[in-house]
């Protein structure tokens, strides 16, 4: 696969175009330009650069990384919570008093900091629905699908992070428009200074060791400061083919491409071929045993003619109709599973389907979904089929459905 990685500033464009095969990837193209004034000029260039690069490196995803500016970020604790569902429920309530405008006006995403038996700690990145508006426009006609919306400081952290996992409390700064974004590995704490704060800012932490995105210096005696040549449009496209710490993503809702859950179709066909099977090996036995019985009666027939008053034919004839008797009882017992799934399939309400029927002898099991499972007690035992109808294991939720076991037998 082919995406395009785009960090996006204030007046400028950098653009990483990453390939990867069979876990390799590859860069191949670094470009930077940049951006007019006008909104409809740049959304107009993005929208012709996207397709350029499509045209000419078959690009299929974007991903799009944006200054920390653009974003609200806050710390939220909440109560112990396992499930990072459970968490993102809670805070889409809790963030309000976070927000300055109502929280449906904008998207955000999180990422648990710290969880102990008391509380839950949460770093909370929120930005307004309209700063990303522009985005349909630009992806508009194209054909690419949008993988991501990034911070582009959180993923520059996420590269710092992956790069040394023995940093201890250490700081990293990236270099913005006259400002610079802090973050302390401490405890996550995230911050933006101006150029001219940023020294006050340091000595604070002096003694902690610092890390820089890019090359530059900071004329601050004592300060242990280091720089790493990161590529910041690189680790943006580079994100959309591997795991983050930080895995945020702001996608806007009407770009989100939906997932069909295909579950209950695959269990339905399932159950139809099951269905399907067993009939057509009882039809199959059938008229297995049919002809062997005409052949035991034209035998029988041939030695009642030709051998009558015998007394070894008639004990020979005595044996055969044994084995008539027999025959008989068991083409009557094949057709029970037959007689069973008719039954049901008279008996189960709208909606139920079964994915295994078991019938041996007079016990009867049966396993499916229904919307209801509770509702199938009732018809089972009004039919004249069934008795001792109960459930033989516990009803178990599986999305809108229920899954359910029961075990009867049938009527002599």
């Amino acid at each position: 696969m082919k995406a395009v990685g785009l960090d996006i500033g204030e007046h400028y464009l950098r653009v990483s175009i990453i390939s990867t095969t069979f876990g390799l990837k590859k860069s191949l193209r670094l470009e930077e330009m940049s951006l007019p004034e006008s909104t409809a000029e740049r959304n107009n260039l993005i929208r012709e650069s996207l397709l350029r690069w499509k045209n000419d490196f078959g690009i299929k995803g974007v991903v799009i990384g944006l200054d920390l500016r653009e974003f609200l970020h806050s710390f939220v604790q909440l109560p112990p919570l396992k499930s990072k569902e459970d968490i993102r429920n809670a805070l889409a309530f809790e963030i309000e008093k976070y927000l300055p405008l109502p929280p449906e006006e904008y998207i955000f995403d999180f990422h648990t900091i710290e969880t102990t038996k008391e509380i839950t700690k949460n770093l909370v990145l929120s930005i307004k629905k309209e700063r990303l508006e522009w985005i349909g426009e630009c992806l508009k006609d194209t054909g690419l699908t949008l993988i991501g919306v990034r911070c582009s400081f959180i993923e520059a952290l996420n590269e710092f992070i992956s790069t040394d996992k023995k940093k201890g409390d250490a700081i990293f700064l990236y270099p913005a428009r006259h400002a610079f974004h802090i973050a302390r590995l401490k405890d996550l704490n995230l911050k933006s200074v101006e150029e001219k704060a940023l020294i006050e800012e340091l000595e604070v932490a002096r003694g902690a060791p610092i890390y820089m995105a890019g090359a530059g210096s900071i004329p601050l005696e004592g300060i242990n400061l280091k720089s790493l040549p990161f590529s910041i449009p690189n680790i943006i496209a580079l994100s959309a083919f591997k795991r983050r710490t930080i895995a945020l993503n702001f996608m806007p809702e009407e770009l989100v491409i939906s997932r069909q859950d295909y579950y209950p179709y695959t269990i339905s066909l399932i159950g139809i071929f099951s269905a399907l099977i067993f009939i057509a090996t009882t039809i199959s036995a059938y008229y297995k045993d049919r002809r062997a019985l005409d052949e035991v009666e034209s035998r029988i027939s041939e030695i009642k003619t030709t051998a009558r008053g015998l007394v070894e034919d008639k004990k020979e004839l005595e044996e055969i109709e044994k084995r008539e008797d027999f025959l008989l009882d068991f083409q009557s017992k094949a057709f029970t599973g037959i007689r069973v799934l008719r039954e049901l399939t008279i008996v189960m309400p709208e909606g139920a389907w079964l994915t295994e029927l078991s019938v041996e002898g007079t016990k009867v099991e049966i396993k499916g979904f229904a919307k209801k499972a509770s509702g199938l007690i009732e018809p089972m035992e009004k039919s004249a089929l069934f008795k001792k109808v109960e459930f033989s294991s516990a009803i178990t939720k599986k999305d809108d459905m229920e899954r359910f076991s029961l075990k009867m037998e049938i009527e002599e």
